[in-house]
């Protein structure tokens, strides 16, 4: 920087000295104009690139976010593009694509523009005449759709049914007289009936309202949630954040004999029992 201070070496010597390497404001406009010549140029109507290209949205930004839109990175592209042919004026408020869409139809001449911008020892090419320009792709007609099958009536399903049943009934012809009669199928067993829990609920054990037992913390699921503070409806993340919350509090290391108004050994049993529900809430939740 020293040197670059009493040389007053500018930007345009640093890139002739690199061969004339462009600008990189030239080459993010080269980059984007290649692939909106791309996007008009795609003979398909519909593609999402070539809609989003005439897309505007007026709606109020919030605070804090960027000033420049797409659309004004676009315009302000085109200008630099365009600053050397006077036969085209970009509005820079608009942008409008009357202005620069024969230009961008024409593959060869919008490329020769874009190297334009990357080597400043190229000529500005000769902008065709009239009868020069590419056509304008139109929107092809689009084939319709095929239709939907249409659905059958209800009533040839019914009688459809009713065929299937008739065939079933003659495949099994009648048994002779004087035979026995054909055994029945027996039935499958029924399920077996579904695995209780290893404790009855609350309103059946009888302890919907007591308080926690010491010897059932770790071993009864409401003794286990009691002493947390949860009722029985608790989810596996309320266990967890009610554990970390009352660990805090009863830690041997950070307990407070003022806020809990328990003893050291108190509060060293009352942690135990903590361990022991949290742990074996884990195991059947």
């Amino acid at each position: 920087m020293y040197q670059v201070k009493n040389e007053r070496i500018t930007n345009d010597q640093v890139r002739k000295r690199f061969y004339h390497i462009p600008c990189i404001k030239n080459m993010i406009a080269a980059q984007l104009l290649s692939f909106i010549g791309k996007a008009v140029r795609d003979p398909h109507p519909l593609r999402p690139t070539k809609l989003m290209l005439t897309t505007c949205c007026n709606n109020s930004r919030k605070r804090g976010r960027p000033y420049t839109t797409n659309k004004d990175t676009i315009v302000n592209c085109l200008v630099l593009l365009f600053e050397c042919v006077p036969e085209v004026t970009i509005d820079q408020s608009q942008g409008s694509m009357i202005d620069w869409v024969k230009e961008v139809n024409n593959e060869k001449y919008w490329k020769s523009l874009i190297q334009c911008l990357l080597k400043s020892t190229e000529e500005i090419p000769t902008r065709p005449t009239d009868e020069g320009w590419n056509q304008i792709p139109r929107p092809q007609p689009q084939p319709a759709p095929c239709p939907m099958p249409e659905r059958r009536p209800q009533r040839r399903q019914r009688a459809s049914r009713r065929t299937r049943q008739n065939q079933s009934s003659n495949s099994n012809p009648p048994s002779p007289p004087g035979s026995p009669p054909p055994r029945r199928q027996q039935a499958p067993p029924p399920p077996p009936p579904p695995r209780q829990d290893r404790e009855p609920p609350p309103q059946q054990a009888g302890h919907s309202d007591r308080d926690w037992i010491g010897a059932n913390v770790g071993r009864v699921r409401y003794d286990s949630l009691k002493i947390l503070g949860l009722s029985e409806g608790a989810t596996e993340g309320e266990v967890k954040a009610a554990y970390q919350a009352m660990s805090r509090i009863y830690h041997p290391d950070k307990h407070n004999l003022a806020f809990t108004g328990k003893s050291h050994e108190e509060a060293v049993e009352f942690f135990q029992h903590l361990n022991n529900a949290h742990s074996y809430l884990r195991e059947i939740m």
